[in-house]
Order: C-alpha cells, then sequence, then structure tokens
C-alpha cells in the first residue's frame, strides 16, 4: 500500500542517516523487520539494530571470504 511505501521509504532513509544500512539489505529485507513491528519505524530499528550486532558478534559477513581463502588453496574443497 501506499502508506507502506512511505514507511520503507522513511525506515530505509532512518537506517542510512545513523550508519546501519548494510550494503546488501533489500526492500524485501527492511519490510520483514517493519512487519515484525506492524510498521513501527522506531521498534524495527531496534530489531534491526540487534541484528546488526550479532551478525558482528558472530563475523556473520566474513565466513563467505573465509569459504573463499579455503577453496583457493584447497580446490577440492569447492
Amino acid at each position: 500500500s501506499p502508506s507502506q511505501q512511505e514507511c520503507l521509504h522513511a525506515f530505509r532513509e532512518c537506517l542510512e542517516e545513523k550508519g546501519l544500512l548494510q550494503k546488501y539489505t533489500s526492500d524485501a529485507d527492511l519490510l520483514r523487520f517493519l512487519r515484525a513491528r506492524c510498521f513501527d519505524i522506531a521498534k524495527a530499528r531496534v530489531m534491526y539494530e540487534s541484528m546488526v550486532e550479532w551478525r558482528k558478534e558472530i563475523s556473520a559477513d566474513t565466513i563467505i571470504e573465509v569459504c573463499f581463502f579455503f577453496s583457493s588453496i584447497f580446490p577440492a574443497i569447492s
């Protein structure tokens, strides 16, 4: 709906202003957070921030880098 699109746009801007938006985050990803919090941007932002922090804690964004590193050393793995 138009109101949901406006909310999505505002949510994206909010995350960009705070430097939280990850480079691979799609509109579908952001909509999941908004829907989970009934389109309450403040609550969705807290949830998104928690996800970003969790990804940092477990080094989720380096998993692919590590896999590429090992596959270059051990080609039989890939």
